[in-house]
């Protein structure tokens, strides 16, 4: 089977699920079974051969008909140095999109998710201000419901650090950075601009909503998490404005 070489990496929350169920839309691009097949960030993926990560990979991809991109877009590789690495050492050629938002609000989008999982009890002042304690303690936890997954709300946001990291393990023009803005106020130029970079034909894909979600109006408890995650996330606050532009 084909080897992955598309990867659509970034924040949680930050349109990753929507671009892919667009540009899937593609004749070029075939999506991986469940949208994100989280190979290089599964508990065992520190001791899987490329070839192993290859096995996983084709049992995702038993629809796959030569398209010209296989595209896996699982958004936390980019969060965790390992897994992003592992990427690169199993696809060093692949083309990747890094998709961002404002982290304060990416934060609180991720609390709102987990707390209606049932997976935060606390609040969300309360679950910021222990996130760095929980994320200390779970050092090395890969499991579904570890911190670095579900708790990581702020931590997540640093997407300097995760910039930085891509472009020491991939050439400059083998990524492509996009701002959740751009897909959801420009979809038709967003789109083109993908297609652009991976040099693809153009292709008509009507917008929709995708950015759905039922949450509970701001109270003061999300005020006061809101203007610590802004003191704490103010440099990459401004890293991430600088790609919010048409």
């Amino acid at each position: 089977m084909a080897a992955v070489n598309l990867f659509i990496v970034g924040g949680q929350k930050c349109g990753t699920t929507a671009l892919a169920s667009f540009i899937q839309q593609h004749p070029d691009i075939c999506l991986v079974q469940n949208k994100e097949a989280h190979v290089f960030d599964s508990a065992q993926a520190p001791a899987m051969t490329r070839s192993e990560f290859q096995a996983c990979f084709d049992t995702l991809s038993g629809h796959y008909q030569g398209e010209k991109y296989l595209c896996d877009a699982t958004p936390i590789y980019s969060y965790w140095p390992e897994a992003i690495e592992s990427v690169a050492e199993y696809a060093p050629d692949a083309k990747v999109i890094f998709l961002l938002r404002d982290p304060v609000d990416r934060a609180v989008s991720q609390y709102q998710m987990e707390h209606k999982r049932g997976l935060e009890p606390k609040g969300m002042f309360q679950a910021f201000l222990a996130e760095s304690s929980r994320l200390e303690e779970a050092r090395g936890n890969r499991t579904p419901t570890s911190p670095w997954r579900v708790h990581s709300y702020m931590d997540r946001g640093h997407f300097s650090v995760q910039y930085k990291k891509l472009l020491e393990l991939f050439d400059k023009g083998q990524i492509l950075v996009l701002h959740n803005n751009q897909l959801r106020n420009n979809h038709d130029a967003t789109l083109k601009k993908v297609f652009d970079f991976l040099q693809l034909p153009d292709h008509t894909i009507p917008a929709k909503e995708v950015f759905s979600g039922e949450y509970l109006p701001m109270g003061w408890e999300e005020r006061l998490a809101r203007m610590y995650a802004k003191w704490k996330l103010k440099k990459e606050r401004e890293f991430v404005a600088e790609f919010d532009r048409p």
